[in-house]
């Protein structure tokens, strides 16, 4: 039974394990992360907020592949502003997240691509196929990061993010399961009980000692979020200056233009002044 009335999601109560299960449910478009799922999902986790008797929610897809992240189309046709807005607004989903008193779980199933990715960051655990290769692309598709570097930093070192960010080709689940991103890897036969497993556990917990532990890991991470959210965002803005994901593939950004957005990071902080 299919609790809200969502285009992007589908949502239903596993009541043995106190589970909100929310399902990406357009998987023949790539599961896109776009504006109008961002806006759901906030919709949701507010609801979800308010409810404490929900122990866990599970973020999974219809699909085998968890998302695509930022659909092609979209790509081609986003401005600076779009990619703004696409960035206020994983912003705000994120902290939403890390402020639920509810533990989530994303499954990626068999991989994540950029923004996807990056929504899974503010995720209590992550689980994935042991098959599933999972991509931060950004760079390779014109754009930086979208997620607060203080919140990137609380989960990778240097090294494993530079990793992520500069290597073109998707990491395997297994590797990013050595280094903690995700709590486990799953076969086929076993997804399901695995992923019941975890829910199993976080319903046997204490639910004040839970909720209470959550909030208080949370109080610092969102402050320092917020306190380096507006010089971050000009940085973003100036690193879009150029537009170069609507470029043809391989097509390199003029020198000039370069060094323009560049200033514009080092000088006004992004801001084209």
């Amino acid at each position: 039974m299919n609790l809200f009335s969502y285009n992007t999601l589908c949502t239903q109560l596993h009541s043995e394990t106190k589970t909100l299960i929310v399902t990406l449910n357009r998987p023949e478009m790539g599961n896109p992360i776009n504006l109008e799922f961002l806006f759901e999902f906030q919709s949701l986790l507010n609801w979800a907020s308010s409810r404490l008797e929900i122990s866990s929610i599970l973020v999974n897809s219809s699909g085998d592949y968890f998302s695509e992240g930022l659909s092609e189309d979209f790509i081609k046709k986003a401005d600076n502003k779009k990619l703004l807005k696409i960035r206020e607004e994983l912003n705000t989903t994120q902290k939403l997240m890390i402020n639920a008193p509810a533990t989530i779980i994303f499954d990626l199933k068999l991989g994540a691509q950029n923004i996807a990715l990056e929504l899974a960051f503010a995720a209590d655990l992550r689980l994935a196929s042991q098959e599933s290769q999972i991509s931060l692309n950004n760079l390779t598709k014109g754009f930086p990061l979208f997620s607060s570097t203080v919140l990137v930093n609380s989960i990778f070192n240097r090294s494993e993010l530079q990793n992520l960010l500069y290597y073109t080709k998707a990491a395997p689940g297994r590797q990013l399961h050595k280094i903690g991103f995700l709590i486990d890897i799953y076969d086929s036969s076993n997804q399901e009980e695995t992923v019941e497993k975890y829910l199993k556990n976080i319903l046997n917990q204490s639910p004040l000692s839970r909720v209470q532990t959550k909030f208080l890991m949370a109080r610092h991470l969102i402050q320092a979020i917020e306190n380096s959210f507006g010089f971050e965002t000009g940085v973003f803005n100036a690193a879009c200056a150029t537009q170069e994901w609507k470029s043809e593939e391989q097509q390199k950004t003029p020198l000039k233009d370069v060094k323009k957005a560049v200033k514009m990071t080092l000088i006004h902080g992004g801001t084209d002044q």
